[in-house]
């Protein structure tokens, strides 16, 4: 597929900064992968004093850090990371003048986003296509957690194939070098 006209910019932005923007998919240096995870927290934190609401990350009154691990589900949060873990209290006086410095901390966490997808030599065109597949299908078969307020999938919802999609990338966008086994044909996101 090809780069949504907003990942083109990006692209331009972390090239003119001598970021890494590697031409197929991999995994971006430890200093890469450090400083974007960095930024997507300055920015949800952004975004969460713009919207007015606290975050609060304990475990037994003493604080946390946060961990994640990948497994063959995708990416967790270890507990007691869980999102239930974690405490959000929405201030009731929030006004519209912090509306501006949300829709600025939204569009920055896009930017960083994509900017991720670049750092790690992805076209992002059929990874939001893929996903939006996926959310269609939870609102529509899944079923609401009434604590988080986050869709979740129903129990046979299949699990997005993004490993189909960045295989299929390295094969079209680094065809000399080979990685795994060739795919013929993808089911991206059943």
């Amino acid at each position: 597929m090809s780069r949504t006209p907003h990942q083109q910019r990006v692209l331009h932005v972390m090239q003119e900064r001598y970021q890494e923007t590697p031409k197929a998919p991999g995994i971006p240096s430890q200093e890469t992968r450090v400083s974007r995870v960095k930024m997507l927290m300055e920015e949800v934190f952004e975004f969460a004093a713009a919207a007015g609401v606290e975050i609060t990350v304990s475990h037994d009154g003493i604080d946390v850090d946060y961990a994640a691990v990948a497994t063959p589900e995708g990416m967790q949060i270890c507990a007691p990371l869980a999102m239930k873990k974690i405490g959000f209290t929405a201030d009731p006086d929030c006004d519209v003048a912090g509306l501006a410095s949300m829709v600025k901390a939204c569009a920055c966490i896009s930017v960083i986003n994509i900017g991720s997808l670049v750092a790690c030599g992805i076209e992002d065109a059929e990874v939001l296509e893929c996903v939006d597949a996926a959310n269609l299908l939870k609102v529509r078969s899944g079923h609401l957690d009434p604590e988080t307020g986050k869709f979740e999938e129903s129990a046979d919802q299949p699990v997005p194939k993004f490993d189909h999609v960045i295989e299929a990338q390295r094969q079209r966008l680094d065809p000399n070098r080979r990685y795994g086994v060739t795919q013929t044909e993808f089911d991206f996101c059943t």
